[in-house]
């Protein structure tokens, strides 16, 4: 005892540490955590969900049932606990949707591997059937999916999932057709990669969430150079300039201009005046009649631009600069004088309109767009915001169905029937990892039952029937919220990627087996000050 006690010091004065928890300690402060965090969101769960109030560090306040937005606000200390946000936040970021049910499961299987430990388990015998489990989960939702094969209906039912509960059924459908046609759109172009980066998203409050529009386009969110240029162009040909399109100021070229005389002066403006004409004559010899750049526009351009008629806007935002790019297929010119007629773009309308209380310029109709805009409508800014993160994660989880083209009924359907094939696989297992194996099984059973008791439905009764149907060979059987019944999931068009779910199986089991392989947790007299610091 001397000798472990000793060394414990000797360590300690080597690695620095304050403060400490060893062995079987340890993992249970870990999983504490992750169940304390889970806790918050089982209420949340499914389209019944109830919502949370969040008030932040700073007297913010929101109300919201998704996950990402409440362990956010939330700002969790403890390391397992921000690592389990940023889990959560990673999944859906890449799948948008299934965060809640990522961090149920993750907690459910830690809560369960933990019992097997404090039963006698080693921790690497409970890893090692939880990893078992998952391959056998895994294998079978690849045999149950079903292939989209590009429906626009099955496409549909992915969005209308992932929105489910949050608006009324009429505007989740409006809202789920216009993602299917955004992902549909810039498919054609550039495939399904990177969707997410190139679907612009414009907030404006006022008007209705049915007001939101899909524009086959970008919205510029300038004002129009000058009031003398047209405010509304058919058959745009747009030029897109990198380029200063101004004589620098001495200043700003850290050089002295000196004049003497006023003909100096006179003759500084005359080169200012040829280098405008030099420039526009360029840009009239392409063909164009919109021109949009980063930087700035001389003035004689800009009289130039009026009295031809053509639409400007200068100092265009980087990121809306190259959506436009894509959208209308445009090349980006360092030069003037490199700018010909296959460089410029094509827009059916551009048009100058004010929303709410404020003006942009949205280019429309544009051939095989590469990139949309949502132009996102809301009775408030709180509302704006909501439905913009709700129309990413339907956007990226239409785009996930259709670039893995796989999809599985939701509502708990899917959980039930992995839950039936692993907990009969489990069988076939000998020793003590089939312990495992039947609580991973068990784990997959909570969503189901959350799903049930948020319902309003008894989750013992719901969840009895459902095994009994499900070892009937009704795999699609589900919780259908809204009628509180039991229902076929594939017919009532309940669906979800199946990738998706593929990964939240994957990392759910990854996380829960890291943190009951923790042995030993430290907390070194540095970081204890920093984070007395925070406080």
């Amino acid at each position: 005892m001397s000798k472990s006690r000793d060394r414990d010091k000797v360590q300690e004065k080597l690695v620095g540490m304050a403060e400490g928890l060893k062995g079987v300690d340890a993992v249970r402060n870990c999983v504490y955590t992750v169940v304390a965090v889970a806790d918050i969101l089982k209420t949340c769960l499914g389209p019944k969900g109830m919502s949370k109030l969040i008030i932040d560090r700073y007297d913010n306040y929101v109300i919201s049932n998704d996950a990402v937005t409440i362990l956010r606000d939330l700002d969790i200390q403890h390391p397992i606990g921000e690592m389990l946000v940023n889990m959560g936040k990673t999944h859906v970021r890449t799948q948008g949707d299934g965060g809640k049910i990522i961090v149920l499961l993750t907690a459910e299987l830690a809560r369960r591997g933990l019992r097997l430990v404090n039963e006698g388990l080693h921790p690497s015998v409970v890893i090692s059937g939880y990893y078992a489990a998952c391959e056998r989960a895994m294998e079978r939702l690849n045999e149950l999916s079903i292939e989209v094969n590009g429906e626009r209906a099955l496409l549909k039912s992915v969005a209308r999932t992932s929105l489910s509960g949050k608006f009324s059924r009429r505007v989740e459908n409006y809202l789920s057709d216009l993602a299917v046609e955004a992902v549909s759109t810039i498919a054609v172009g550039e495939g399904v990669t990177g969707v997410k980066e190139r679907v612009q998203f414009v907030k404006k409050e006022g008007g209705g969430i049915s007001d939101t529009e899909l524009i086959y386009g970008v919205i510029i969110s300038k004002d129009i150079l000058s009031p003398r240029m047209p405010r509304r162009v058919e058959d745009a040909r747009i030029a897109l300039l990198d380029e200063k399109l101004y004589l620098e100021k001495p200043s700003e070229r850290s050089v002295e201009l000196q004049i003497e005389s006023p003909e100096d002066l006179d003759g500084y403006f005359e080169e200012e005046r040829k280098f405008g004409q030099r420039k526009f004559s360029y840009i009239k010899q392409s063909g164009a009649n919109v021109v949009v750049t980063e930087k700035g526009i001389d003035r004689v351009i800009e009289q130039s631009l009026s009295k031809n008629r053509m639409l400007g806007i200068r100092r265009a935002k980087p990121e809306e600069f190259k959506l436009l790019s894509k959208a209308c297929g445009a090349r980006i010119c360092s030069k003037v004088e490199d700018l010909g007629e296959g460089d410029l773009g094509y827009a059916s309308l551009v048009v100058e309109r004010r929303v709410g209380r404020d003006k942009c310029v949205l280019f429309s109709g544009c051939k095989d767009p590469k990139a949309v805009a949502v132009l996102v409508r809301g009775g408030s800014w709180y509302v704006c915001e909501e439905v913009e993160r709700l129309l990413r994660n339907a956007i990226m989880a239409v785009s996930v169905a259709m670039m893995h083209g796989k999809v599985v009924g939701g509502g708990g359907a899917i959980e039930l029937e992995l839950a039936k094939h692993v907990r009969k696989a489990s069988y076939s297992i000998e020793g003590k990892k089939q312990l495992a194996v039947n609580e991973f099984a068990s784990a997959l059973e909570l969503i189901p039952r959350i799903l049930a008791s948020n319902a309003g439905m008894d989750a013992v009764n719901t969840l009895l029937e459902l095994r009994s149907k499900h070892g009937e060979s009704q795999n699609w059987l589900g919780i259908d919220a809204e009628n509180k019944k039991v229902r076929d999931m594939v017919e009532f068009g309940v669906l979800e990627p199946s990738y998706a779910k593929i990964k939240s199986l994957k990392s759910a089991t990854e996380f829960a087996s890291s943190v009951l392989s923790v042995d030993g947790m430290y907390i070194s007299k540095m970081g204890l000050e920093k984070r007395d610091k925070a406080k």
